[in-house]
């Protein structure tokens, strides 16, 4: 039995899927590279004999994933009877004119163009070499009822235990932090993500120390003190969510101007270092 390399699961701070649509393929090797190359997911890992694919994981770099593997031999036992081509998914992405025309090149079968739904979606549909159906679109589903208190709540909860990767799990994919040391936001979950681990290496002591929530729960300031060497900065994190509840922008506001220099130059000599 041999197993595909890993290539990743999916962007970095995707969540992790609970829920995985599963599917069975006559030639499941083919649609795995139709899907990978093609389409766009990402191989995870392949279990194989020889022809036959025991089970695959391949994931959608924006979020979630699909398992597959080979559909029984006819006639025999199958615990899992999935008729191979009667699938569909529907798949969210940010960029589907680039996508259209990444799998129209590609010679993919194109059953629905690109175009505008009546809910602002902006979709097309194609059909892989099994017959399953895939669309996609930009609309992201109905805003969910957050559990677990609000995305501030626990973005306040992660930076207090340091745990950059679940506070950069409650942002929007396009969330702008402005702060004092530069004239430009930063764009994008990542970027943000990479200031935050920045901060975090040169912070001291970092608390929150207050909490001020506007009435409807849509912005919040964060007071908080962290200590850079001598310095103590006292700031506010002003943080707003967006309709369905993910952390949107961060307006960072700090003083003292000592402190801020200090906080300045401690960047500056990580940068040097990395």
């Amino acid at each position: 039995m041999t197993r595909g390399a890993n290539l990743g699961c999916m962007t970095e701070m995707a969540p992790a899927p609970q829920v995985w649509p599963t599917l069975r393929a006559g030639d499941a090797h083919g649609l795995i590279r139709f899907l990978v190359d093609v389409v766009g997911f990402q191989e995870t890992v392949v279990y194989s004999d020889g022809e036959i694919v025991h089970h695959a994981e391949l994931a959608w770099p924006p979020g979630g994933g699909v398992m597959l593997g080979s559909a029984a031999p006819e006639g025999t036992a199958d615990s899992w009877p999935v008729q191979p081509g009667s699938f569909g998914a529907y798949l969210v992405t940010d960029t589907p004119d680039e996508l259209y025309e990444k799998v129209r090149s590609a010679g993919a079968e194109i059953i629905a163009g690109l175009h505008e739904t009546d809910y602002g979606s902006r979709d097309f549909s194609l059909r892989d070499p099994e017959g399953n159906r895939w669309s996609f679109g930009t609309y992201r589903g109905a805003p969910r009822k957050m559990t677990g208190g609000s995305a501030i709540d626990r973005f306040r909860t992660a930076a207090a235990e340091r745990d950059v990767a679940r506070a950069a799990a409650e942002m929007a994919p396009d969330i702008r932090m402005f702060n004092p040391m530069s004239d430009q936001p930063l764009v994008g979950r990542q970027a943000v993500t990479e200031a935050l681990i920045a901060l975090d290496t040169v912070f001291d002591q970092f608390r929150h120390v207050d909490v001020l929530t506007n009435e409807n729960g849509t912005a919040s300031g964060l007071r908080f003190q962290a200590n850079v060497g001598e310095h103590v900065v006292h700031g506010i994190d002003l943080l707003e969510v967006d309709d369905e509840g993910r952390i949107s922008s961060i307006t960072v506001m700090a003083r003292p101007l000592s402190a801020l220099k200090a906080l300045m130059a401690a960047l500056a000599a990580r940068r040097g270092q990395s």
